[in-house]
């Protein structure tokens, strides 16, 4: 198995962000991707410190709207979750996925409710029609629930299973 892997986060302008990182779970769910932080700086979204030496696990399921960011410190204390909101993650080529993001995303602090930023950008595509009313209502219901999943978690001692329900949705 090949294990570097390379995601392709395109804008709906048009600009591709290309994501390295290396596989360290395969299974019939989902692929588990690390990755280390390279700088300091802040969390986009949690508004919490990043630091250099930070792990990154991020899971990627082939179809799902969902491609959720878990971040630790380098002494494994969970800092947060970040949820992209993308059309469905496409495998184009050995090692390299590609999705859209539709700019929404639910964030989660290791301490506090899960939220949903960056609404206004979803808004603007319905009001530009670059996607239906329909599909904004469907994009909006899964998100809540997501949303509502993550609030309900009583603990993130299973973090792996709150991945699998969400890319399950």
């Amino acid at each position: 198995m090949e294990n570097k892997i390379i995601l392709e986060h395109e804008r709906v302008n048009g600009n591709i962000i290309r994501i390295h990182g290396e596989i360290v779970l395969k299974n019939d769910q989902y692929l588990k991707i690390r990755r280390e932080v390279r700088s300091n700086g802040l969390y986009d979204g949690l508004g919490i410190e990043k630091r250099k030496g930070d792990i990154i696990f991020s899971y990627i399921k082939v179809g799902s709207i969902f491609l959720p960011h878990v971040y630790y410190s380098c002494r494994g204390d969970l800092k947060g979750m970040y949820v992209n909101v993308n059309l469905p993650i496409e495998r184009k080529s050995s090692g390299i996925y590609w999705y859209v993001d539709l700019g929404i995303d639910v964030v989660a602090e290791a301490s506090g409710k899960a939220k949903i930023i960056d609404q206004k950008e979803l808004e603007e595509m319905l009001n530009r029609k670059m996607i239906t009313s329909d599909f904004y209502k469907l994009i909006m219901s899964k998100i809540n629930y997501i949303k509502s999943r993550i609030d309900d978690e009583k603990s993130w001692t299973n973090i792996e299973n709150l991945i699998t329900c969400i890319l399950n949705e």
